[in-house]
């Protein structure tokens, strides 16, 4: 989750580097993908024992990434934007196929 988080800042990054209105829809899509992600994580792990003050510090910990990852963008993308959006984008369409399709294709 660490590393999905800090590929998610990265991606905010570079797309303000890109342009404000990129920046600011790069945000937002992260912002409505991470919410009921980072909740459905809280419940698991809540449900897998750790009390819930042992579940929020170990989510903040994996957020950190993000911040960690948005300083990466912003230090490193300067010249080439385009390609941390291109590799940020085939993680998520990756993790999209890998982890989701075989659910979806089992119930059928």
């Amino acid at each position: 989750d660490f590393v999905q988080n800090f590929t998610d800042g990265m991606a905010i990054a570079a797309a303000f580097k890109v342009s404000e209105s990129a920046g600011i829809s790069m945000t937002v899509a992260v912002l409505f993908h991470e919410i009921p992600h980072e909740v459905g994580d809280f419940a698991v792990l809540v449900n897998q024992g750790m009390t819930k003050w042992q579940a929020f510090g170990a989510q903040f910990v994996s957020a950190i990434g993000a911040f960690m990852g948005c300083l990466f963008g912003v230090w490193f993308t300067s010249a080439q934007p385009t390609f941390v959006l291109s590799f940020t984008g085939g993680g998520f369409v990756y993790v999209a196929l890998a982890s989701i399709m075989p659910d979806l294709l089992e119930h059928n």
